[in-house]
């Protein structure tokens, strides 16, 4: 999904711009880690019922 960032200019705000380079995450050490340890902790405790569909 494009980044869409609003180039502002003194008091006019000024037309947006669509940024087709997005970053991918989805190797970051940080994030996995994350990812990993959310995993862990709903395998071990579930969901609460009331966000059970």
């Amino acid at each position: 999904m494009p980044t869409v960032k609003k180039a502002v200019t003194g008091k006019d705000y000024g037309k947006a711009i669509i940024n087709n380079v997005d970053r991918d995450h989805s190797n970051d050490p940080f994030v996995v880690k994350k990812v990993e340890a959310a995993k862990a902790f709903l395998r071990k405790n579930g969901l609460p019922d009331h966000l059970k569909k």
